[in-house]
Order: C-alpha cells, then sequence, then structure tokens
C-alpha cells in the first residue's frame, strides 16, 4: 500500500496561540506513542507566527482513517476549534517514491 501524506493549515487567533500550542503538544505526544504506522507527526509554523501547518505521514490509507477515528484526536480537535481564526484546510496526498 501507497503511503499517505496529510497537510493541515491551522490559522490561530494571536490570543489563543499559547492555548492551541497546549492542546497540540498533547496531540503530537499522543499520537507519537499511540501510533506505530503514524511515520511523521510534526507541527510547523510560517514566520508570521499565525499560520501552523502539522505535517502527516501515514504507512497506509488504513493507517490515517485510524488516525480520523481514534477519540483522543477527535476530541482534541474539538478543543482546537475555539483557537482557529480561519476554517482549517486539508490537503490529502498520496505516497509515490
Amino acid at each position: 500500500m501507497a503511503q499517505v501524506a496529510t497537510i493541515v493549515t491551522l490559522d490561530i487567533l494571536p490570543d489563543k496561540d499559547a492555548e492551541f500550542r497546549s492542546i497540540i503538544e498533547a496531540m503530537i505526544a499522543d499520537v507519537r506513542a499511540n501510533e506505530p504506522d503514524t511515520l511523521l507527526y510534526c507541527l510547523t509554523r510560517d514566520a508570521e507566527g499565525g499560520r501552523y501547518r502539522m505535517l502527516e505521514l501515514y504507512a497506509s490509507a488504513d493507517a490515517a482513517a485510524a488516525h480520523g477515528k481514534r477519540e483522543t484526536i477527535r476530541a482534541r480537535a474539538r478543543l482546537i476549534g475555539p483557537c482557529l481564526a480561519t476554517p482549517v484546510t486539508i490537503e490529502k496526498l498520496e505516497g509515490i517514491l
């Protein structure tokens, strides 16, 4: 099966940055500890500081789907909602090589 990559873009309200970082740090720790088929789960930020991107790489489409179905991920995603300045955008990519 081909690897699956996802780029999630999150524009965070300036006054919610610390709250967002706390939530996302817990999410990253959980994913790294409990999802062996998640090969990369990395938070990045642009130079201006308000736009974050999660870089995600999964061993397969099944692993990506399982990630999205985990209740701990869904619960933390709901907590992130009030921190957002704009709706989240998700770009899904298929691994080629």
